[in-house]
């Protein structure tokens, strides 16, 4: 979570159709994640975009995103 280039790395992720996992997740995400976690993606000319602030990515099927983290008993919302 404390990487600099998540951003960066998780948008590369999304348009390739890579896996993507988060290591050391605590209680709390990043706002930055909200829509890839609630799946806010839209259909433009039968290609699925999802937009993560202000650049829109465009949104492979393949891809999925892995969360793990140290805590016992995380606390975490359903969407996660």
């Amino acid at each position: 979570m404390g990487d600099k280039d998540l951003r960066l790395s998780i948008t590369d992720a999304i348009s390739s159709g890579f896996p993507f996992i988060l290591e050391n997740v605590e209680n709390e995400m990043d706002p930055f994640l909200n829509p890839i976690l609630d799946k806010q993606y839209s259909i433009k000319n039968r290609k699925k975009t999802i937009k993560l602030g202000s650049e829109e990515v465009e949104w492979n099927d393949e891809f999925y995103m892995y969360c793990t983290s140290r805590l016992t008993n995380p606390s975490w919302s359903p969407e996660l």
